[in-house]
């Protein structure tokens, strides 16, 4: 914690020396407007920061967070298109968490899928 923000950093875990940071997460509650702020920065992929929001306080089981959409590349060249991603964080336990990223392209077919899922514990 942070004063009033969580900040994750996410590592592999045999990485002693600290360097390998691969996406620095911060989340807070805003109070006035009863929702979550969220902004992630990601090593692997060259999107920049990723801000979002929830839509609401949540259930204190989850945080479902909608995040600014964001382009997506083709594995032929740099054509391609944008895509909005939901990530839903589920707290499991008091020290695990899981995280679910889904993806929607930007085609007109609101096809979602899950894209990533996150599971991992914390350290003090």
């Amino acid at each position: 914690m942070m004063g009033s923000l969580l900040q994750e950093i996410i590592r592999p875990a045999d990485d002693i020396s600290r360097r390998g940071v691969k996406r620095t997460d911060l989340l807070t509650f805003d109070r006035v407007e009863a929702r979550w702020q969220y902004v992630s920065f990601d090593t692997r992929d060259p999107v920049g920061l990723m801000p979002a929001w929830s839509r609401n306080a949540g259930d204190g089981k989850t945080i479902d967070l909608d995040f600014y959409p964001i382009a997506a590349w083709s594995d032929g060249g740099s054509a391609g298109t944008l895509m909005r991603m939901r990530q839903v964080t589920r707290f499991d336990e008091p020290d695990s968490d899981s995280k679910d990223q889904y993806f929607t392209l930007a085609d007109g077919k609101g096809i979602e899928w899950l894209g990533h899922r996150y599971s991992y514990s914390r350290r003090g």
